[in-house]
């Protein structure tokens, strides 16, 4: 079974580097990030290479448990990395409800 990397923030600079560093290690990569459409609705198995751009907001639990669940359904979910940022003019991160955490994959 493949082992899946999962990166978030992986659309662009550092993260999308990332990506590819782990694609030559041997990975299949779902790059998790707000910038992307959704990914594929029922994926095949992911092949060493792959790299998958899957709808990852890391500000919502929903958004985060949702691409875990994508990602296992790949392959071997064997890495995660955090590279989520807070893109200039956006508005960082809110508290879910007034005594609520901040949501943020870690």
């Amino acid at each position: 079974m493949t082992e899946i990397a999962l990166v978030t923030g992986g659309a662009g600079g550092i993260g999308r580097a990332i990506c590819r560093r782990l694609v030559q290690a041997g990975y299949a990569v779902v790059a998790g990030d707000v910038t992307v459409g959704p990914g594929p609705g029922d994926p095949r198995p992911a092949q060493p290479g792959d790299v998958i751009d899957q709808v990852l907001d890391v500000q919502s639990l929903e958004s985060i448990e949702a691409a875990f669940a994508f990602a296992a359904r790949l392959g071997r979910l064997t890495a995660v990395v955090n590279c989520a940022g807070n893109p200039a003019g956006h508005p960082g991160l809110e508290p879910a409800g007034r005594d609520g955490p901040r949501c943020l994959v870690g």
